[in-house]
């Protein structure tokens, strides 16, 4: 059945034809954000089980196209090509119509020493640990104690002053975690002390997006760590539906990944992935390698094409049925003869680029669909939309994720149907927070996910 068919249509074990994991929430409303940051104006562009779950051998098939390049075979993402980026609110005056607070007004102004250690990114690479009061929930907020936050080329790139229309100073962190410190009044959905993770998708809740259950496509949306304060800190607070409860049993360091699940998840519910179908996935960085394992759960039989020997493995422990080891336009024609000579039914980019589009058309089935999940701001010069025509392909946007898509993603991870406990590869304190965005710059082509501790 495929995605979004009344059923979630993800399924447990490698063959992906274990027991539904259960139907996908019908779309809700989101509710006004009214405690929440104002937004500015500007236009910012993106298995708890055994680890190491193998690819049958009977179906897999590893391909070497050319020379290898031990460089980052997955083209570093630039900051235009994050899954996170959100539309711009210049149009609508750059304010959300829900009479937000503005949440920059503490930034940089350091309190007593028994504050709440926050680091504040003052400037490209600027970054400044300081002490500011302890939030307080009001109505209908809750204040949340940081554990972890993971940092992704968004975050990297705000860091080093490439990422559009942020305006400094900034505190960032958009895919955290934490436990329940205390509740405003009117709260009663969580209690103190439950481990949650945060939805980084704030949305106005008024406009006709929000309003049909799509704050994804707000049309004021801002995101949790560059429009509002993120988790660099702490402590931190916010609107009580910005909340999900996680499972006790998960490590709060690997939940941080549900973020980018929810928005893998929401790309393969749009594009429509179904059991038997072939799926090639193009770049195996942190979502590739997701994308990769959630069609597998699916059932598809998946190709993962990389240019990284190491993150093919990764591919592998994944579930993919085949590896290649190839630029994407040297994978065109391995793609095909491992499809019968007839192309895929999908193709999902989640490396980004121009290349990457004119590929997938070469690669694609008539009638076939190509996921645009990793977002480029390039021109797609001498491109024709002519294969769009003559074979009917479809090209399919994705935005970031929808509240309706955390919860499955939670379960998919505390289930153990997804295992990233091997996408965490380094650790950091918070007061050491520079460093790992040094590190992360330094060895893009090494790191899937380095997690900052705002306990240390």
């Amino acid at each position: 059945m495929a995605l979004g068919e009344g059923s979630l249509g993800l399924r447990g074990g490698g063959s992906g034809r274990g027991e539904s994991l259960g139907p996908r929430p019908r779309a809700r409303a989101i509710r006004p954000a009214r405690h929440f940051a104002h937004l500015v104006s500007r236009s910012p562009d993106r298995d708890q089980g055994r680890h190491g779950v193998r690819a049958r051998n009977a179906a897999r098939q590893e391909v070497r196209v050319g020379r290898a390049d031990r460089r980052d075979a997955d083209r570093p993402q630039r900051q235009d090509r994050d899954h996170l980026q959100l539309p711009g609110r210049a149009d609508h005056g750059g304010r959300s119509d829900a009479g937000l607070l503005d949440a920059r007004g503490t930034l940089g102004n350091p309190v007593a020493a028994n504050g709440t250690r926050t680091a504040v990114l003052k400037g490209p690479r600027k970054l400044e640990i300081v002490d500011r009061a302890k939030p307080e929930a009001g109505p209908g907020e809750v204040v949340v104690r940081t554990a972890a936050t993971a940092v992704c080329h968004t975050d990297l790139s705000i860091y080093v002053g490439e990422h559009p229309g942020v305006k400094y100073p900034v505190v960032m962190g958009h895919e955290s975690t934490g436990v329940i410190d205390s509740l405003g009044e009117g709260v009663s959905e969580v209690k103190p002390g439950q481990h949650v993770i945060i939805n980084p998708i704030i949305a106005c809740g008024r406009c006709d997006s929000c309003l049909r259950g799509a704050g994804n496509l707000c049309r004021v949306a801002g995101l949790f760590g560059r429009e509002v304060e993120g988790s660099l800190s702490q402590y931190v607070k916010l609107p009580s539906q910005y909340i999900h409860v996680l499972p006790s049993r998960l490590p709060l360091e690997q939940a941080t990944l549900i973020e980018t699940l929810a928005t893998v998840r929401h790309a393969q519910h749009r594009v429509g992935v179904s059991t038997g179908e072939s799926v090639v996935v193009l770049g195996q960085g942190t979502a590739g390698l997701l994308h990769a394992r959630l069609a597998v759960l699916t059932g598809a039989t998946v190709i993962s094409v990389s240019r990284t020997r190491w993150k093919l493995e990764m591919a592998e422990r994944m579930g993919a049925h085949h590896v290649v080891e190839s630029s994407v336009d040297g994978a065109v024609e391995e793609v095909r003869r491992l499809t019968g000579g007839k192309g895929a039914d999908v193709v999902i980019d989640a490396a980004g680029g121009a290349e990457t589009l004119r590929a997938a058309m070469d690669m694609l089935r008539p009638g076939g669909r190509f996921s645009a999940f990793a977002v480029s701001h390039e021109t797609v010069r001498g491109f024709s939309t002519f294969p769009l025509y003559f074979g009917e392909i479809s090209i399919i946007g994705s935005r970031a994720l929808t509240p309706q898509d955390m919860n499955p993603s939670i379960q998919l991870i505390a289930s153990g149907a997804v295992d990233v406990s091997g996408f965490i590869t380094a650790k950091y304190p918070l007061t050491d927070s520079a460093a790992a965005f040094e590190e992360y710059e330094r060895n893009p082509s090494r790191i899937l996910r380095i997690v900052i501790d705002s306990g240390s």
